[in-house]
């Protein structure tokens, strides 16, 4: 999917630049190569949004992400109306955010409909973007750390209630 992401991003480059048809390095390296054209053409998605707009797509791509349990980061695809209880936005904008990432070649989501037709579900079209966008890759890991820290105090509440443990102190806090 990289290379295919890559491949793909060169030939457009190609033919809003230069025209003659000849892919070159100029244009790899313009796109990011395959190490980053995927991010940065992410980026370009988000870039085009307004600031309102990227905090909810923070949001939706957070609950639209995991981590299992060997730690790795990976898709969880999502019903419109959960994304619209997680982010308290309405379904307009939520679809008008998920097609910023869906037009224009970008198909880094995915729309669908719920098998009974009830509501749409989006997906992350492939778990490489989750890799690969430096953007998404610190959101998914800033949120694991911020439930891990969640984690620890709700269980050091619990010990403080059963008189196992006291206040947290200096070093804890």
């Amino acid at each position: 999917p990289l290379l295919q992401h890559a491949l793909m991003r060169v030939w457009a480059h190609e033919k809003k630049t230069s025209r003659s048809g000849i892919l070159d390095l100029e244009d790899y390296e313009s796109v990011g190569g395959i190490h980053h054209a995927l991010s940065k053409h992410a980026d370009e998605a988000y870039g085009q949004l307004s600031e309102q707009d990227r905090e909810l797509t923070r949001g939706i791509f957070q609950e639209l992400t995991a981590i299992d349990d060997q730690g790795r980061k990976i898709r969880r695809p999502a019903s419109v109306s959960e994304l619209k209880q997680v982010t308290g936005a309405n379904e307009e904008r939520l679809l008008h955010i998920v097609r910023q990432f869906i037009r224009d070649n970008r198909s880094f989501l995915i729309e669908s409909n719920t098998a009974d037709g009830s509501d749409r579900v989006i997906d992350i079209s492939h778990e490489s973007l989750i890799r690969q966008w430096d953007r998404l890759n610190e959101w998914v890991t800033t949120e694991a750390e911020a439930a891990q820290t969640l984690k620890q105090l709700v269980q050091a509440s619990r010990q403080r209630r059963l008189g196992k443990k006291g206040l947290l102190d200096s070093v804890e806090l």
